[in-house]
């Protein structure tokens, strides 16, 4: 990557961690030039340079540092090929504090809020309102996320928390998977979407060139696809597995790093195709159908990065 994307990059994680200081309290060295230096060359994909500072920075005890790279070392598909060839003992100097058989993520004992949500969520006691905790901090993905994991945890309560107001209209399905996904509240809502919604039938073109949730898409698509980035969009988002496997991309943490600077990343990109290999054990038949769909350039990004 150039310098000069490198210093956009830069421009851009200052630009918004201001934003945040302003509206929200973004962790504390969030505006650090050497932690926005190492966020621009993470995006970069040059994790052999970010992850280490970040690590320096995380000692350090830099708050945003430690949520960022907490966050890393719990997401798979943030885990470029650098980090994968570290050995066990390795990964773990490399991304947790000392303590236990296995390291400890720094933020086992942060006061920051975010840093606090994260380890609420990750807990298996963890709550409708530790979830719904992440609207209030700014962080819409991380939010979505969060719901999800205690749907999986089998978490009962959907109905009564979507009566909080905080609670995403995009996560009603959640509901409707409680209440019976033929109650006539679920048919009631369900016909106030709009025509082309995935959530009333099949997905239209129209929601996914416009919808927020299909912008990581949209990004990987115009950079990897740009001959046809409408037809590489529909692709993906039924390779991935539809809508409720597009709800956590996006930026791991939007108080560091914006939504739009990480899809548009060289990470962010990589992100997606990593967890669009994670979705299927048979890639011979995930190459073939996205080349029967005329998208071999998602076939090249997937070598590129090895999962092909």
């Amino acid at each position: 990557m150039t310098r000069f994307l490198t210093y956009l990059l830069g421009g851009a994680i200052a630009v918004a961690a201001f934003a945040a200081t302003s509206a929200r309290a973004a962790p504390d060295g969030a505006v650090d030039p050497a932690f926005v230096d190492a966020v621009s060359a993470w995006l970069a994909g040059e994790e052999e340079t970010a992850l280490p500072a970040l690590a320096d920075l995380a000692r350090q005890e830099s708050d945003a540092a430690q949520v960022l790279i907490s966050v890393i070392d719990k997401t798979a598909d943030l885990q470029g090929p650098w980090l994968e060839s570290l050995d066990r003992d390795a990964r773990i100097a490399l991304l947790r504090q000392p303590g236990g058989l296995s390291g400890t993520v720094w933020i086992a004992a942060s006061d920051d809020p975010l840093a606090r949500a994260w380890q609420a969520i990750w807990s298996v006691d963890a709550s409708f309102d530790d979830a719904l905790a992440f609207v209030d901090l700014g962080e819409p993905r991380a939010a979505r996320m969060a719901l999800i994991a205690l749907a999986a945890r089998e978490r009962s309560g959907f109905a009564a928390a979507a009566g909080d107001p905080r609670y995403p209209d995009t996560m009603e399905m959640l509901v409707w998977d409680e209440t019976g996904a033929d109650s006539d509240d679920a048919a009631t809502a369900r016909a106030a979407l709009p025509d082309g919604h995935p959530l009333k039938g099949k997905v239209g073109a129209g929601w996914l060139a416009e919808a927020d949730l299909a912008a990581p898409l949209r990004a990987a698509c115009d950079a990897l696809c740009a001959e046809d980035s409408a037809a590489c969009t529909a692709t993906l988002f039924e390779a991935l597995g539809g809508y409720r496997s597009i709800l956590t991309l996006g930026s791991p943490v939007e108080a560091l790093i914006p939504t739009r600077t990480f899809i548009d990343s060289p990470v962010g990109r990589d992100a997606l195709l990593r967890k669009l290999a994670a979705t299927t054990g048979d890639r011979n038949g995930l190459k073939a159908k996205l080349e029967a769909d005329g998208q071999a350039c998602l076939v090249d990004g997937l070598e590129r990065i090895g999962r092909m």
